[in-house]
């Protein structure tokens, strides 16, 4: 999966109270568009009707890492986005929407092998979590109960533990030809994991539905190969936790490029629908909300300038960030 293109520092949180006015067509149902950041993240997380998402502030690297990050919360459409002051570590790319053993939201945020926690309220400083080694990442909460991908020797193995720094259990160990992408949690233990093998043919991402004492079910998966480029995108759980969305998104055609919902309690599906579109995107990353709106950021990006570009031509679109879509 190709990452977009990140913007300088420069530009201040953008909030629009209303459509953008180059909104239609802005999705398979022509839903109003309203753009939440016009900064494209470096990650995105959706639980129920709440959004975060890892805004750069600092230039990438050549490679593409972004150094410095900070995490911004909607806690449901119409609210007004909030910075939350917790500094983070640097390399933040990864967070998690969740809830502690009080029930109260939280987040996880993963930084090369180092993941943190915070509350979505912004008290308090971003803590290390317990019993966590650079061996552990991706962890994902509810109800204070977590799960994470350790590597060790070579194998990656998805693990659940009642509480950070309490004895973790084995669930699944990871394929050796996949990588481990994303990890969901939902209502009465289920995992929701998506993993990826590079290939030229045949299945190259594929997700995941385990439950206790259960058969694992495949919800869906993505092929590669082909003239076209496609992949899985956003995960999102319910806010009760009873259903998982789960996005692909194509370039070029012939695959699947749809949003599908499924039973957290029988792996089947649901609901689906077409993926969104947005104006200046050739595909998106798209995470579906309780009430059947999404916010999608671009996968690739058409002839747009992104915002503080020094390169933009007279005239050039802007590219889009973070929308939110109906």
């Amino acid at each position: 999966m190709r990452v977009p293109l990140i913007p300088s520092l420069s530009v201040p949180l953008v909030v629009c109270a209303g459509p953008a006015a180059s909104a239609a067509p802005a999705s398979a149902a022509d839903a109003p568009r309203t753009v939440l950041d016009a900064v494209a993240p470096v990650d995105v997380s959706v639980q129920g009707q709440r959004v975060a998402w890892l805004r750069p502030t600092s230039k990438p690297a050549r490679d593409g890492a972004v150094r410095r990050t900070q995490v911004v919360v909607l806690d449901r459409p119409g609210a007004t986005p909030r910075v939350l002051p917790a500094r983070l570590p640097d390399h933040a790319d990864a967070l998690a929407l969740g809830t502690d053993a009080a029930g109260r939201p939280v987040l996880t945020v993963g930084s090369r092998g180092r993941d943190v926690l915070l509350r979505t309220d912004g008290t308090g400083s971003a803590r290390r979590l317990r019993g966590q080694t650079s061996k552990d990442e991706g962890t994902v909460m509810r109800a204070g109960r977590i799960a994470f991908l350790r590597t060790s020797g070579g194998r990656t193995t998805l693990r659940t533990a009642s509480a950070p720094g309490r004895s973790s259990t084995v669930v699944r160990t990871v394929p050796e030809e996949y990588e481990g992408v994303r990890l969901v949690l939902g209502a009465k233990r289920a995992v929701v994991l998506h993993a990826f093998r590079p290939r030229d043919n045949g299945i190259g991402d594929i997700v995941w539905l385990m439950r206790p004492g259960k058969a694992v079910v495949r919800l869906t998966s993505q092929s590669a190969g082909g003239a076209s480029e496609n992949g899985v995108g956003g995960l999102t759980s319910s806010a009760d936790g009873s259903r998982f969305g789960v996005s692909r998104w194509n370039i070029g055609g012939g695959r699947p490029n749809d949003v599908a919902r499924f039973s957290a309690s029988t792996g089947k599906r649901v609901a689906t629908r077409r993926a969104s579109t947005v104006p200046n995107a050739e595909a998106v990353d798209e995470y579906v909300l309780d009430d059947g709106r999404s916010v999608v950021t671009p996968i690739e990006t058409l002839d747009c300038a992104a915002p503080g570009a020094t390169d933009a031509q007279p005239g050039q679109p802007a590219c889009p960030g973070l929308d939110l879509l109906g």
